[in-house]
């Protein structure tokens, strides 16, 4: 959640019209420790919980209540590999503060810290398909299937960050994991892939997805806060 004070409490605020043909999302981090784990990077302001933990379900459950409050759907959860520290806070105090709450979920798959980069690149061979496929299907078989997991057109959702820096033959490989998934799962993920940055995504790159995203148009350059809204809404008008 925001570090920022709100402008307004959520009790003031009606919480997201059921059944809207159009869902917000934000993503989210349970990697925040009461050890200091990743607060001791730094952040700007204190947040309205302090430096809490993201184990703690109370946190979350807090969580989950302001977004619903400001209108949000569901988050976007960060995950960074089968029992790393964010798949344990999410399969356990994560799952469980959503009982009782219609609020949605889904899995931001972590690529780049997942799979490697090599020169600000990915390339899709046979060891990283090996490596989407068992990830997808632990993916499969631990979240998919919750009732709160997000789903469009029947099929669960899955981000995927940084999808512009894989190379290779891409449709292949993806299409060789959804297949490997579904024949071990019976899942066949709605990919949304990360192809949106500064450049106009190109047809071929977005054809394996089901659908794309900008994570963020943000990059630490000099100049990069200067007119920032108005420079993305520049691209998203192309």
């Amino acid at each position: 959640m925001s570090a920022a004070q709100p402008s307004a409490t959520p009790e003031t605020l009606s919480p997201a019209t059921s059944g809207s043909p159009l869902l917000v999302g934000a993503y989210y981090y349970p990697w925040y420790g009461s050890d200091g784990r990743h607060w001791r990077e730094g952040y700007r302001g204190m947040p309205q919980l302090g430096e809490y933990d993201s184990t703690d379900i109370e946190v979350i459950d807090q969580h989950i209540t302001w977004a619903s409050a400001y209108g949000l759907d569901f988050f976007a959860v960060s995950w960074w590999g089968r029992d790393s520290y964010e798949d344990r806070a999410a399969q356990g105090p994560f799952l469980r503060a959503l009982e009782g709450h219609p609020f949605r979920f889904a899995i931001l798959y972590e690529a780049p810290a997942l799979l490697g980069m090599h020169q600000d690149r990915m390339m899709m061979d046979d060891q990283l398909v090996e490596r989407l496929s068992e990830d997808w299907a632990y993916l499969a078989t631990t979240y998919f299937g919750h009732p709160n997991y997000l789903t469009i057109d029947g099929r669960p959702a899955l981000f995927i960050y940084l999808t512009r820096t894989f190379t290779g033959n891409v449709d292949e490989a993806l299409t060789q994991v959804r297949a490997a998934v579904a024949l071990e799962t019976g899942h066949d993920p709605f990919l949304i892939g990360d192809e949106v940055y500064w450049h106009a995504p190109s047809t071929s790159r977005i054809l394996p997805y089901d659908a794309i995203t900008a994570y963020n148009m943000h990059t630490s350059v000099a100049g990069i806060a200067t007119d920032f809204e108005d420079k993305v809404r520049v691209r998203y008008e192309l």
